[in-house]
């Protein structure tokens, strides 16, 4: 385990990012798991939004927590889209995808949450939207890495590492999976994976203000969710 950098508080956004099949959902889930049996508030944040009942309400009521620093990193996730993404309509429509789960996110930030785990979250996102091809801009990224610090000052970044053919097995035996590597053959994989890798160091390398630390997935499960634990308390 690797750790960078370093906040004053708990952190009350905890967001994985890494490879698909390096093991997120199911680490964030034991994360939650653990912060429920110590009596915390924890939201999971993916599936809060997957719930049946409508998040219109959530969506209204963020609105008005937004602050300048918000709508500023509005402005730099646009700007990094267009950078990577051709202008058309399913530009946005995650545009807008984005503003609306961001949006909620803040809501349940400023409100009584003690803790909000996401395992698909916005650095994720900036890694699909890069789709597939190695970022380029990196002033943009880091002034993102930086607003998104501004906005929220308790957050904690989890890098998932794993290595390639571990994945590759994971990934080529996964059934029913939402990304489009769980239908790629093993040699697209190989290609793919490693402009991922490249675009995560990139973020890594970008971060100088977020907390942020590297698990193995060949821990355990529990073991890895002990470290963020661990992590997400120490000053």
């Amino acid at each position: 385990m690797s750790m960078q950098r370093a906040n004053t508080e708990d952190s009350r956004i905890i967001e994985f990012f890494g490879l698909p099949g390096s093991g997120k959902t199911t680490i964030a889930r034991e994360v939650v798991k653990e912060f429920t049996s110590a009596r915390m508030n924890v939201v999971d944040f993916n599936v809060y939004l997957t719930k049946g009942q409508p998040r219109v309400f959530d969506f209204l009521k963020g609105l008005l927590f937004l602050r300048r620093c918000h709508f500023r990193l509005f402005i730099i996730f646009l700007s990094f889209m267009n950078s990577q993404l051709p202008l058309n309509i399913i530009f946005f429509k995650k545009f807008l995808a984005f503003v609306r789960n961001y949006v909620v996110l803040v809501k349940l930030y400023e409100e009584s949450s003690d803790c909000i785990v996401i395992d698909q979250g916005i650095i994720q996102a900036v890694v699909s939207i890069a789709n597939n091809r190695r970022i380029t801009d990196t002033d943009i990224l880091s002034n993102l890495l930086a607003e998104l610090a501004n906005c929220f000052p308790s957050y904690l970044l989890i890098h998932v590492e794993i290595d390639d053919l571990t994945c590759q097995d994971r990934l080529l035996g996964r059934v029913g999976g939402t990304s489009t590597l769980d239908y790629a053959s093993r040699d697209e994989l190989h290609e793919v994976m490693s402009t991922h890798r490249e675009n995560f160091c990139l973020v890594q390398l970008e971060n100088a203000s977020i907390k942020s630390i590297t698990i193995d997935s060949k821990d355990s499960v529990s073991h890895n969710a002990r470290i963020i634990c661990s992590a997400n308390s120490e000053d």
